[in-house]
């Protein structure tokens, strides 16, 4: 799997509703719930940490249900029957595993709802929240609502795409890791000719993370200068995509171009092509 091949199932994720019916939603907002940006008007989106907690709340209600319901089961009957036992043995188990698996999903409401969850994070999230109904009710048909829901409250930030993206690569990063620690000074490429696809830039602010797609052959720019474009997915709150700063910003992928390298391990990069100079470290995705 590659950057854009990830970037796409997040923008096509099914996800299953209420009864049998599933719809496509496509998760595309910068979301940061991290502590210092939740209340940006821009960047965070404190709404939506009041909705995980309506989430949780019927999660932890369904969880005390199901255990309540499994030790009604094992209560031991008058002599009861061999076939009877096996069916209230298998009542304890099924009550006890709905349980387990409702409590396993609990660190994910946090991750989905604060720019951390992978695509299948999310569409578990989403199920609940159709399940649960947890939705606008104003929205009629369900599916519509499940959809209304992601795009009001589910997001990602720039390394909660890469850190997923990592895992789901079976690299060593995670969607909670700090920015900094995807680029160590020991990893940092030192030359263009170099770099290559599923390499990170990091802004050398650390403020932000990218992932490379795919990388093209080192040309001379208009400038007479060296100049390597490359595809670069990101969520973020520009849209080098589209050439403007929007509401929410997105996961998007475009063409930037990387046009030098300084001593300090700084590569200067078109951002995306033909427009301004970004300063970022880059070093290979583990």
């Amino acid at each position: 799997m590659n950057p854009l091949q990830y970037e796409k199932r997040y923008h096509e994720l099914v996800v299953s509703l209420d009864a049998l019916g599933t719809t496509t939603v496509d998760v595309h907002r910068y979301q940061n719930n991290d502590e210092k940006y939740k209340t940006n008007a821009f960047w965070g989106n404190k709404e939506a940490l009041k909705h995980k907690d309506q989430v949780l709340g019927k999660v932890n209600d369904e969880v005390q249900g199901e255990q309540k319901a499994a030790a009604a089961a094992a209560r031991p009957g008058a002599d009861v029957p061999r076939i009877e036992a096996l069916r209230q043995a298998f009542g304890v188990a099924v009550h006890l595993k709905n349980a387990e698996v409702l409590r396993r999903l609990k660190p994910s409401l946090m991750s989905v709802h604060s720019g951390k969850g992978s695509p299948e994070e999310i569409a578990a999230v989403l199920h609940l929240v159709a399940r649960y109904k947890l939705y606008d009710k104003a929205i009629a048909d369900q599916a519509a609502a499940v959809r209304g829901y992601c795009d009001k409250y589910i997001g990602l930030d720039c390394n909660g795409f890469v850190g997923n993206y990592a895992l789901a690569t079976g690299r060593t990063r995670k969607p909670g890791d700090v920015i900094p620690s995807f680029a160590p000074k020991s990893d940092l490429r030192t030359r263009i000719e170099d770099v290559q696809a599923d390499d990170v830039m990091v802004f050398s602010d650390y403020g932000h993370i990218t992932v490379i797609h795919s990388i093209a052959p080192l040309t001379t720019g208009a400038d007479g200068k060296p100049a390597r474009d490359c595809v670069v997915v990101e969520s973020s709150a520009h849209n080098p995509s589209k050439g403007a700063l929007t509401e929410h910003g997105g996961l998007q992928h475009s063409t930037y171009s990387i046009r030098s390298v300084g001593a300090n391990k700084i590569f200067s990069i078109e951002r995306p092509k033909g427009e301004a100079l970004i300063q970022a470290y880059i070093a290979p995705l583990k």
